[in-house]
């Protein structure tokens, strides 16, 4: 529903923007339990709203195959799990806990970035062109 009302890339984009603060809120509310309930109910609804869509649009690039897509969607899915279970593990063992919310916020926004230049990139090409001449 909400894809088709702001069309896909903006929808994607207000869920990372969505995740990022629920991540980032949650290291500060972290003292109190109700609240950090709340924040974390936030924070799941916010981190899985764009998979139907980015399921929907993996499978528009090969209509004839997709078992396989799908196949090779979860899978990449899968070794994102796999990566970030082992750079939190990794965080957890060497920094505070209470840094695991702060480096999966910066790590949400990177992808947002990207996320952005990706949608956004050829609409702001004459934007940057014009602005370094």
């Amino acid at each position: 529903m909400l894809g088709k009302k702001l069309g896909v890339p903006k929808t994607i984009i207000f869920s990372m923007l969505s995740h990022v603060l629920a991540l980032t809120v949650l290291s500060l509310v972290s003292g109190c339990a109700y609240a950090t309930v709340l924040v974390l109910m936030f924070w799941a609804i916010s981190a899985w709203l764009p998979g139907p869509l980015l399921r929907f649009n993996v499978l528009d690039l090969a209509p004839d195959a997709p078992q396989v897509i799908m196949s090779l969607y979860n899978s990449i899915i899968q070794f994102g799990f796999a990566c970030g279970a082992a750079l939190g593990g990794l965080e957890y063992d060497n920094f505070p806990t209470i840094m695991l919310s702060w480096s999966a916020a910066a790590m949400v926004a990177i992808s947002l970035l990207f996320t952005f230049i990706y949608s956004y990139g050829a609409a702001l090409k004459p934007i940057i062109l014009r602005v370094r001449k």
